[in-house]
């Protein structure tokens, strides 16, 4: 449960990027509105805890790592320890970033893909 709960603190720094900040304009570099600030939004909002990220997980993440339902991952958001994402680099490549992070003080690369001109949390992996 412990691991599930910091996956999702990872899902919710990353996907919530969305809302605080334009979808539109801008470039990779963060000028204006650009991926890489929405990424930064993205995990600034999901440091604040906010339910409104699990509209912003792929199919796939939100099966694999909240465990299928918006109730679910309402829950553990609500649960969920606040500002433990530490972003130490960002990667995007057209449609799809990386996001080498910090959670909770362990390390861990985080997925995300634009769909519909959205970034989308979709997967956690675990740095050892």
């Amino acid at each position: 449960m412990r691991a599930a709960l910091k996956n999702l603190v990872i899902a919710l720094g990353l996907v919530l990027a969305v809302f605080g900040a334009p979808a539109c304009g801008g470039n990779a570099t963060g000028e204006g509105g650009g991926d890489e600030a929405q990424i930064r939004a993205l995990i600034d909002l999901g440091n604040s805890k906010n339910a409104a990220v699990c509209d912003r997980m792929t199919d796939r993440a939100m099966a694999n790592l909240i465990g299928g339902d918006r109730a679910t991952c309402a829950q553990r958001v609500n649960q969920s320890p606040a500002n433990s994402i530490q972003v130490q680099a960002i990667s995007v490549n057209g449609d799809t970033a990386t996001v080498t992070a910090e959670l909770a003080g362990e390390p861990a690369q985080v997925t995300l893909v634009k769909q519909g001109g959205e970034w989308k949390f979709d997967d956690v992996q675990r740095r050892y």
